[in-house]
């Protein structure tokens, strides 16, 4: 994915490629499980971390609905 493509798709500034591989290597490395879900409630990208807490590989959760991925999920907490 590109991420200009996606800054733009998310109303967001674009990033420098130092600060996109920053960003990149923090979310990739951190120890929170992290995903980043799009307004269709898809899940775009995820790191290890989360992978590991929802007992699933990246590769089955990029692409699915959060919903299949956390079971009990409900819309209302993109409110939190």
């Amino acid at each position: 994915m590109d991420g200009g493509n996606n800054a733009n798709y998310l109303g967001l500034t674009t990033l420098s490629l130092e600060e996109a591989g920053l960003l990149s290597a923090v979310f990739a490395h951190t120890t929170e499980g992290m995903a980043l879900i799009d307004p269709h409630y898809i899940i775009r990208a995820t790191n290890n971390s989360f992978a590991r807490q929802v007992f699933s590989s990246i590769e089955a959760i990029v692409g699915a609905k959060i919903g299949k991925v956390i079971s009990g999920w409900h819309t209302h907490f993109t409110e939190i």
